[in-house]
């Protein structure tokens, strides 16, 4: 009798989270990048300075991270939170991701996101994030 190895699906979120890093990981070493939306809008994109952000965030240094982008640390409460109801869902299986997603799917958080969004990019127009280094 063969025996079957089968993930749960919060396994299976973590398992897909990580190969999905690997690969990009690995794409970004092989393939030459250039920002899509510099290249077609000569404008720097929302995420533009958030490697610095979170390096300065790193280092505790939260008022620089914010003005290499504004949305590193809601980015990084974000993520944290995300990494938290994964491995919440792994311990206790239970749907804890699923309740985030739903909180966040709400009206006002949507809405809160793409002020944040819209704040980030006229800062990035207006002082030019790449240009802090």
């Amino acid at each position: 009798m063969k025996t079957r190895f089968k993930l749960d699906t919060s396994a299976k979120k973590a398992l897909t989270a990580l190969l999905l890093g690997l690969f990009l990981f690995v794409l970004s070493y092989a393939v030459p990048f250039r920002c899509l939306f510099l290249s077609l809008f000569h404008a720097e994109c929302p995420g533009c300075g958030l490697t610095r952000a979170f390096h300065e965030i790193l280092h505790l240094h939260f008022a620089t991270a914010a003005r290499y982008n504004l949305l590193a640390l809601p980015l990084l409460f974000g993520m944290a939170a995300v990494a938290l109801c994964v491995l919440a869902d792994a311990i206790t299986h239970k749907d804890w991701t699923g309740r985030l997603l739903r909180a966040l799917s709400s009206k006002p958080v949507l809405a809160l996101m793409v002020l944040l969004l819209v704040l980030s990019e006229v800062y990035n127009l207006t002082h030019g994030a790449r240009f802090l280094s």
